[in-house]
């Protein structure tokens, strides 16, 4: 087989965002391949972390530390890892570069300092998490669309992800079995078929042999519109690809603090005046804020669990950093 035949893939961690990082660990990587290009490179998360050295760790991971206890954020900007990008580009070290989990808003201030725009974006996928509107910002873009756990919960149970076990699978949504019983397929190929067929790539994983020739097997047969649309409106905004659905970890090297709330409400009101006060400038602010969200909406899950409008609740959450302020 030839290398022509052969379309690579990979993606820069965030430990080596750094402009200075993003050259050496391609190559890195390209010799660790045995090969002299990729044919797509993708930034991974926006999120940058505390460099690394493969010397010291590699694959380095999350934290920063072998004890697996701190996870430490680098100061390195999305536009300097962009511009680092387009050089390993010029230099024929990848064809094509791309971002994955890029939302909405940070796509928009890549486009304002791009001078090569993403070819591809990389971004969870399913009917529990649809996306439209970032979906046809790319194609206005011309940046073409890569799904990512297409069957959605299910690709989050093996990672002891509590929301993932408590979400209805997918492969058993009524709505998704009547689909599959009447084009004679399996829940997974209807899955992967409502995706491609809109125009977006999938990149489904298995162990089995016979599900991965079934996972092949997903561009002969058409749904109706209808169809697509009831798949559709199965939205939940439902993402599952965040660490804090895991567990609580600070994001942030610094204080973890308990908060004890008396109800949903004046966490709510505690949110909004934080919003009120600070403006969000940074990535680093932009992720406190979501992660302060996440914990709002699983205190808001468990009010209604216990069916108390002020039921105290004692949750970990991550502390703004004192540099943030």
């Amino acid at each position: 087989m030839k290398r022509e035949d052969l379309f690579i893939v990979s993606k820069l961690w965030q430990t080596f965002h750094d402009y200075e990082q993003v050259e050496p660990i391609t190559k890195k990587q390209l010799k660790d391949w045995g090969i002299d290009y990729f044919d797509l490179y993708l930034i991974h998360f926006p999120v940058a972390l505390k460099y690394v050295s493969p010397e010291t760790r590699y694959p380095p991971g999350w934290f920063s530390d072998d004890a697996n206890s701190k996870i430490i954020h680098s100061k390195a900007r999305l536009e300097d890892t962009w511009r680092a990008f387009e050089d390993i580009k010029s230099k024929g070290l990848t064809k094509s570069i791309g971002v994955s989990n890029y939302s909405g808003a940070l796509l928009l201030d890549l486009f304002t300092y791009a001078k090569v725009k993403p070819a591809t974006l990389q971004i969870e996928h399913h009917p529990y998490y649809v996306q439209p509107y970032l979906i046809k910002l790319a194609e206005e873009h011309d940046i073409k669309v890569t799904a990512y756990s297409s069957f959605g919960p299910q690709s989050f149970i093996e990672c002891d992800m509590k929301i993932a076990a408590d979400t209805p699978l997918l492969f058993d949504h009524p709505v998704v079995k009547k689909i599959a019983e009447k084009h004679s397929k399996t829940p997974a190929q209807v899955l992967l078929r409502w995706s491609t067929q809109r125009g977006l790539s999938v990149i489904p994983k298995s162990n089995s042999q016979n599900r991965l020739q079934q996972n092949l097997d997903v561009t002969g047969f058409d749904m109706s519109e209808s169809e697509i649309a009831e798949m559709s409106d199965l939205d939940k905004n439902l993402k599952f690809n965040a660490p804090t659905n895991v567990r609580y970890t600070p994001l942030f090297h610094g204080e973890i603090g308990r908060l004890t709330v008396c109800s949903t409400v004046s966490l709510a009101t505690s949110l909004l005046r934080r919003l009120t006060l600070h403006r969000i400038y940074d990535i680093d602010m932009a992720h406190w804020v979501y992660n302060l969200a996440l914990v709002l909406r699983n205190a808001t899950y468990m009010a209604m669990n216990n069916n108390k409008n002020n039921t105290k609740f004692l949750l970990e959450f991550i502390v703004m950093p004192k540099d943030s302020i």
